[in-house]
């Protein structure tokens, strides 16, 4: 496929909002495509959401997927009454080059310049074949001539498909961006202070083919990795243990997860206003946002129940420990960051034994977000295939695109 001559990867990371209203956020997901339009304010407001599940057969087709999803955008974009509007979308991060480069400074050249070629030559590809976002994370603390660089980046055709497919559906493309800065820029809201900047925060985003790792501190990202683990993993294992299906395997998982010792519940709000601090400790509860330590909350340790099923005390282990790995080189290559939060998000947050487990080996208190929390709503929202009246920690990608740049 060719490439569009009007699209230009710059364009899409300038400025806040385009000059039609508010962009609508498109999150292309493993299981679904999710739809959601919200009206900038203090706090924002929940004009329309949507949800379009994915059937289970095509989701490890990557173009069978695609195809399916631009269908229902097409759909819900019409059923909602969206079209013509502005619109930011997601990269999936399963279709995203991502990798941790230490690249040396070599004269005036831009770091980020030369993170692009270096991306090139380890994909082995046209470097015009791609778009780049780099991220300059800073020098090493151990050599300041090198810096330590998030070299990612994602097919252009596949960026002119998924542009191709938005015009399709009556959206005027506004901004494309990968789901790593997304989930950050979801949560902006309780790391927006001065004093916020040195905050170190772990997102953990559980999907059903994967999860997702992103570090940040404050609101700057300085790791994030992509591991091949997730429910879906977890569900092969209890079927293959207990000849079942694979709904069956996830109910087994998740009313194990529900049998486990849980904190008093934090009490929902009817409407909510700006996320503030969750007055429990440990991970067990649907909050909006952790422990604030600055507010003069003590550090509490309580023990929660975190065994999983038998059959996947293994599995679960290993990604625990891919996490810690992870925590242990941002640790090293960022001077003075230390992990203060862990916010586990995605549909996989359900499982608390899963979520308590990875927070137990990295020793750090734990929340599962979720943000649609903070969005005022009335009964009147239009909501397709979604149940505002429960949490949905798996919206992450989408209200953070609605927070991302756009263009004009």
């Amino acid at each position: 496929m060719g490439v569009n001559p009007k699209f230009s990867p710059k364009n899409l990371l300038n400025n806040l909002f385009g000059s039609n209203g508010d962009p609508i956020a498109v999150d292309f997901g493993a299981t679904g495509v999710k739809l959601l339009a919200v009206e900038a304010g203090q706090p924002p407001k929940l004009d329309a959401i949507g949800f379009a599940p994915t059937p289970p057969e095509l989701r490890a087709d990557v173009r069978k997927r695609f195809t399916q999803q631009f269908e229902d955008l097409g759909k819900m974009v019409a059923r909602l009454g969206l079209r013509n509007r502005k619109a930011v979308c997601s990269i999936p991060a399963s279709q995203t080059f991502c990798k941790h480069m230490q690249i040396e400074r070599a004269g005036d050249i831009p770091i980020l310049t030369i993170a692009q070629a270096v991306t090139a030559q380890q994909i082995g590809c046209d470097p015009s074949a791609l778009v780049y976002q780099p991220i300059d994370v800073g020098p090493l603390p151990s050599d300041a001539t090198k810096h330590e660089v998030i070299c990612t980046a994602v097919s252009r055709e596949l960026v002119n498909l998924i542009m191709g497919a938005m015009r399709h559906c009556k959206l005027e493309i506004a901004g494309v961006h990968g789901e790593f800065l997304a989930t950050i820029r979801g949560f902006d809201s309780i790391t927006k202070r001065a004093e916020d900047a040195t905050i170190g925060s772990l997102y953990l985003d559980i999907g059903e083919s994967s999860t997702k790792v992103i570090i940040a501190q404050g609101t700057r990202p300085v790791f994030v990795r992509f591991v091949e683990i997730g429910t879906g993993a977890l569900d092969q294992i209890v079927m293959a243990k207990r000849s079942c299906s694979a709904a069956e395997a996830a109910a087994l998982r998740l009313e194990h997860s529900a049998t486990l010792g849980e904190e008093p519940a934090v009490q929902p709000v009817p409407e909510p206003v700006v996320a503030t601090a969750a007055q429990q400790t440990g991970l067990g509860i649907f909050a909006l946002m952790p422990q604030d330590r600055r507010r003069g909350g003590g550090r509490q340790e309580r023990m929660l129940e975190d065994a999983p099923l038998p059959e996947l005390a293994e599995q679960v282990e290993i990604l625990a420990d891919e996490v810690q790995m992870c925590v242990r080189y941002a640790e090293s290559v960022v001077p003075g960051l230390k992990i203060d939060r862990l916010m586990c998000m995605g549909g996989g947050a359900a499982d608390r034994a899963l979520c308590r487990r990875v927070a137990r080996t990295l020793r750090v208190q734990a929340q599962v977000m979720d943000p649609l929390a903070r969005l005022a709503r009335t009964s009147a929202v239009p909501a397709l295939n979604v149940d505002l009246s429960t949490p949905h920690p798996e919206w992450s990608v989408a209200v953070g695109l609605c927070s991302c740049p756009v263009a004009l």
